[in-house]
């Protein structure tokens, strides 16, 4: 697993579930990012990305099916920051921003129906 990885997967509880994307957004330079186990939906993570800078976006296919399987979730060191890349299969994104910050209710248990996710790519 990578860094970026081993710091959020935990905190979804994966015994028998896998990390999925409910949500990703990029306002006024930050990406927040929602995740959840998949599929019990049991546990939702939360992190922000501050001084976030978007710089790929690639898609195959608009995605229209959330959550999303996260197929990779790489980080690189660029001094202070971090470049930080999702991959989800049909999508991914790349950013360039500060370390995550979760903060302790931001790890909860799952509601049982998915809101609709916010895609906001600036």
């Amino acid at each position: 697993m990578t860094e970026v990885e081993e710091f959020l997967f935990p905190k979804l509880q994966l015994d028998n579930a896998a990390p999925f994307l409910r949500n990703l957004s990029f306002t006024d330079g930050t990406v927040s990012i929602e995740l959840v186990s998949f599929p019990d939906r049991t546990f939702t993570v939360k992190a922000t990305f501050h001084n976030a800078v978007m710089e790929t976006l690639w898609f195959d296919d608009d995605p229209t099916e959330w959550p999303l399987d996260i197929i990779g979730f790489d980080c690189y060191p660029l001094g202070v920051q971090h470049r930080f890349v999702l991959n989800c299969s049909s999508v991914e994104w790349g950013w360039r921003s500060d370390w995550p910050t979760i903060s302790d209710a931001a790890i909860a248990p799952a509601p049982i129906a998915s809101p609709k996710p916010t895609n906001q790519n600036a």
